[in-house]
């Protein structure tokens, strides 16, 4: 009995820490007759993004907990599709915590996908909380 109740709260414990997703914020846009769109099923937990080809687009991540992605180790499965670049861009620092006298920022992680050839793949981001896996579909010019 004790063992089953061990069991059973190491998975509930490790289910709670899988909740939550982080937050992708597009920043950027395509030029005139391109594309460059993000999509996220919060059902599903869908995500995808649809490019041009020659078309970049910046996303902005906060992890679950609300601070910005490590972005260390994210991964594109297929190089000649799509890249995908950590980007550092003119925003403001974001507020991570605020208390009665404190207050603490932190850069924001932004991370640039560019669109090279027509196909499909994916993207795998680290969140720092969890990997999240991004379809990319990149459409002739």
């Amino acid at each position: 009995m004790k063992r089953s109740f061990v069991l059973f709260a190491g998975i509930s414990l490790a289910a709670l820490a899988g909740c939550g997703n982080p937050t992708f914020t597009p920043r950027t846009n395509a030029p005139p007759g391109a594309v460059a769109e993000y999509y996220e099923n919060t059902e599903t937990q869908g995500r995808s993004i649809r490019l041009t080809e020659g078309v970049a687009i910046a996303i902005e991540c906060s992890d679950k907990k609300g601070h910005p992605c490590s972005l260390d180790g994210s991964r594109m499965d297929d190089e000649g599709v799509a890249t995908v670049r950590r980007a550092y861009g003119a925003l403001d620092q974001k507020l991570v915590y605020s208390g009665a006298s404190n207050k603490s920022y932190e850069n924001r992680a932004v991370f640039v996908v560019v669109g090279k050839k027509a196909g499909k793949t994916k993207l795998m981001v680290r969140t720092g909380n969890g990997d999240v896996d991004v379809e990319i579909d990149i459409r002739a010019r």
